[in-house]
């Protein structure tokens, strides 16, 4: 009589498991943390929610990726702490990802604009690459750019800002006749013509 109480009661649990999300996954101050810090950094982990999802598993993943981890989408103590350096480098306070989660929440989750994508796509303009309008926002048009920018200099296209992609930009020579206004002509305009013969 006892196993077949305890059956009854794994099968009823594994139902409740499966049907209810209540069930499913607890709120977790870590999961929280890291989601805020994903967005913040330009990941996309879906809500702040404090639940362990798949887009947030991936956005994890993603990042683990970008900055040398084991990609596990685990929220580990290595991944915090490189989630939480990744944050101060690009100058971001807690207040400062607090705010970030709260405006992406209040317009759904649409692209908020960021002192490191401005500062991207001013850098992206100066070396050719078209990013579009200098708004701080990574929409398309500046991932395209940061691809672009990534596979010419051999780093992984995530389209993503990460610091090896920042750091490359910074010390990656300007064209040569590139003006700020990325003149195509710029070089014809340099080079004087040979003589033939």
């Amino acid at each position: 009589m006892k196993k077949w109480h305890i059956v009854v009661t794994g099968l009823f649990i594994m139902v409740c498991l499966t049907v209810s999300p209540a069930f499913a996954g607890k709120y977790n101050q870590q999961t929280h943390q890291a989601q805020s810090r994903l967005k913040a950094l330009g990941y996309q982990p879906g809500p702040a929610d404090g639940m362990m999802g798949q887009k947030t598993r991936n956005a994890v993943k993603q990042f683990q990726g970008d900055h040398g981890l084991p990609k596990t989408g685990t929220i580990d103590d290595r991944t915090m702490q490189k989630m939480q350096t990744a944050s101060q480098k690009k100058g971001m306070s807690s207040t400062m990802e607090q705010q970030g989660h709260q405006a992406a929440s209040a317009t759904g989750g649409a692209a908020k604009s960021s002192p490191n994508a401005y500062k991207a796509q001013k850098r992206l303009k100066a070396l050719g690459y078209q990013p579009g309008p200098a708004d701080g926002k990574m929409g398309q048009k500046t991932k395209k750019a940061v691809k672009r920018f990534q596979r010419d200099h051999g780093l992984p296209e995530t389209g993503n800002l990460d610091d090896r992609t920042m750091q490359k930009m910074q010390t990656a020579p300007q064209k040569k006749g590139q003006t700020g206004a990325n003149s195509p002509q710029g070089d014809e305009r340099q080079q004087p013509r040979r003589p033939k013969g």
